[in-house]
């Protein structure tokens, strides 16, 4: 069941043009994106999964066509999406200042009257306000980790929905979706994207071109985590915080094999209703690893 595309692009690639045509797309038009994001929809995965338990808020999700967008507080990781702020201001940027003064051609442009401390402060404001109004839907390319089905899908009493994003109509959205990138380190500290803007301005870039600048940082540091969490193989839709989006359409379910039986009628009958497929973990002993099996409706 699980769908992988060969793809001569990377990830990275791939997530570098997004966030750029994200940037570039027209604000007044819902439903606009360039020929070139169109494109770019087909390095997305075909389908993609959400591990989750079944309770009353999946189960309206379900029926709803809807997906959640949660608060980066409630996610799982401590460092998501946090600042590495540090407190050396007005050294920090008397050193860059002293630095830059170096070259004749830029050194007339440098104001020795600035405030760094406003500066930083104004900035880290903004990433902390930018940080609690956005979020998050985390989906997964894959549907088979058992480590994903014992944390998010409720010890294999929850269930995996597949959602099909190849046939998802509302592009605004869609081009929302970003692959998490993972790492060993990330320089997520808000003076050294504070250093780079004023190196910008200084060599005389456009606004325009700081702001898309600053926006991609911010996308960036909503889609990096910690090399351990790889496994989960993570996209993500970047969306305002705790609203209800119209989702994808749903092609199939999965049910955990520890499910309640309450559990799998509730889940048996929405597939029934809705023509939706519906398959069951079970166990491929020879390879360790999970397998599925259709259930008849």
């Amino acid at each position: 069941m699980e769908d992988s595309k060969n793809t001569v692009m990377d990830k990275e690639e791939y997530k570098r043009k997004a966030i750029r045509l994200i940037e570039e797309r027209p604000q007044d038009d819902s439903l606009t994106v360039s020929d070139e994001q169109m494109e770019l929809f087909d390095f997305i995965p075909r389908k993609l999964y959400k591990y989750c338990p079944v309770n009353e808020y999946y189960l309206q999700d379900i029926n709803e066509d809807k997906l959640f967008i949660s608060p980066i507080e409630y996610l799982d990781d401590q460092f998501e999406a946090k600042l590495s702020l540090r407190y050396d201001f007005s050294q920090y940027y008397e050193n860059l200042k002293t630095f830059l003064k170096q070259f004749p051609d830029i050194s007339h442009l440098i104001n020795d009257d600035e405030n760094p401390e406003k500066s930083a402060y104004d900035l880290s404001s903004l990433l902390f306000k930018t940080r609690k109004e956005y979020g998050i839907c985390s989906l997964s390319e894959t549907n088979d980790s058992q480590i994903m089905w014992q944390m998010y899908g409720n010890s294999y009493r929850g269930i995996c929905i597949e959602y099909d994003i190849a046939g998802w109509n509302d592009n605004k959205t869609k081009a929302n979706i970003l692959p998490v990138s993972y790492v060993a380190e990330k320089d997520s500290d808000p003076l050294k994207l504070l250093k780079d803007v004023i190196i910008q301005r200084i060599t005389k870039k456009k606004d325009e071109q700081i702001r898309h600048y600053v926006n991609a940082w911010v996308a960036d540091l909503f889609t990096t985590k910690n090399e351990e969490w790889s496994l989960q193989k993570e996209w993500r839709i970047l969306g305002k915080a705790g609203t209800l989006i119209d989702g994808p359409e749903i092609s199939a379910i999965i049910i955990g094999n520890m499910i309640e039986d309450s559990d799998r009628k509730t889940i048996s009958d929405i597939c029934r209703s809705r023509n939706i497929t519906l398959y069951e973990v079970t166990e491929d002993y020879k390879h360790l690893k999970i397998a599925f099996r259709s259930v008849d409706l």
